[in-house]
């Protein structure tokens, strides 16, 4: 038997990577299977048929494949349904189930609104630690205003002036500085059209939209993170990290708001269980109360509510992850929880 990370001999019919000390992603595919109950026979098998190496390969396909489901799962359980939502639910999702995260639309709320503050912080300190020595240089930043601006016109006229005089006054700060401007000073810009853009957000209705003047202001702001990230690092972590927490909550917030009244939590699907339960028990006949529970409507939309599938995701990732480095006592003991059901954080 051969276990992770010993060596693995070059026996005939084993693939191994150039110079036979590194075991290649065939080589762990073998490993794991040996280490399945009887895995050791059907390895040592496959590795003698002429298409052994096929289906070795086909078994190392199955981790991609786990990790593919859970994205898609995940990616269903936060309902996004426009366009631009689900855009943002794909970019997501793979990094939410890194990080693990499960539950209800409520708490995915919650979470997400409390990773925004204080991805939020720390954005700000990695602002205020900028030496007041680094600069960038204008001409970049210019060009990329001006392309802004050229999508406000069409064949020389101007199609909304407003969003065209927010670039310019932009233009205007920047070039004061000559060819090069501080950091702090990009940063104290950015901030100042961050909290304009940030009150239009506050005080717009749905039915008036953004105006495109406010959308100009939005894209400065963006071409300037991009341009303070690519020379700060930690800078561009809390921005990323801010990133997908803010876009959790856009899409759990529209999400929750077009459920309205239906979205009320799984505790009303629970709560008859624990009634029927206790009555059953004082009768003896707490199996039957439990049978009879999961027989019902309320079992099966249990198992559809967003804490349930983003659990068994995140499961299924971690099942995946398990697989892909040959962790296969953890991932049998994974798999036997996911058999004998999901039992923690099941609550909207």
């Amino acid at each position: 038997m051969v276990f992770p990370g010993k060596k693995i001999e070059n026996k005939k019919g084993f693939d191994v990577a150039p110079g036979g000390k590194v075991p290649g992603k065939l080589d762990i595919v073998f490993t794991a299977l040996e280490l399945y109950p009887g895995g050791g026979y059907v390895s040592s098998t496959l590795k003698k048929l002429p298409g052994g190496r096929v289906i070795a390969e086909a078994f190392g396909k199955i981790p991609d494949k786990f990790r593919a489901a859970a994205v898609k799962q995940y990616s269903e359980a936060l309902g996004a349904t426009t366009k631009e939502l689900k855009s943002k639910t794909a970019r997501i999702a793979p990094q939410l189930l890194d990080k693990g995260l499960t539950g209800g639309l409520n708490k995915l709320e919650k979470v997400s609104a409390e990773g925004m503050e204080k991805s939020g912080q720390a954005i700000k300190l990695a602002e205020d630690s900028i030496s007041v020595f680094k600069q960038q240089a204008v001409k970049p930043i210019i060009e990329r205003a001006v392309k802004l601006k050229s999508s406000y016109i069409v064949n020389g006229k101007v199609l909304d002036n407003t969003a065209v005089k927010s670039i310019d006054n932009v233009i205007s700060s920047i070039t004061q500085f000559g060819h090069q401007i501080p950091e702090t000073q990009l940063v104290k810009i950015k901030r100042i059209l961050d909290k304009s853009v940030a009150l239009a957000n506050k005080n717009f209705t749905k039915e008036e939209g953004l105006s495109l003047a406010v959308e100009a202001k939005q894209g400065m702001v963006n071409t300037m993170r991009g341009i303070l990230n690519s020379s700060n690092p930690k800078l561009a972590t809390a921005n990323k990290e801010f990133s997908t927490w803010a876009n959790l909550n856009k899409i759990v917030s529209a999400t929750l708001e077009r459920k309205g009244s239906q979205s009320s939590g799984l505790t009303r699907f629970i709560g008859p269980i624990l009634g029927a339960g206790s009555i059953g028990a004082s009768t003896g006949n707490l199996t039957n109360a439990i049978v009879g529970y999961f027989a019902t409507d309320a079992a099966i939309k249990l198992f559809q509510s967003t804490a349930y599938k983003t659990i068994s995701a995140v499961s299924k990732n971690q099942l995946a992850n398990y697989l892909a480095s040959g962790q296969i006592k953890k991932a049998a003991i994974l798999t036997a929880k996911l058999l004998n059901g999901i039992k923690n954080e099941l609550s909207d």
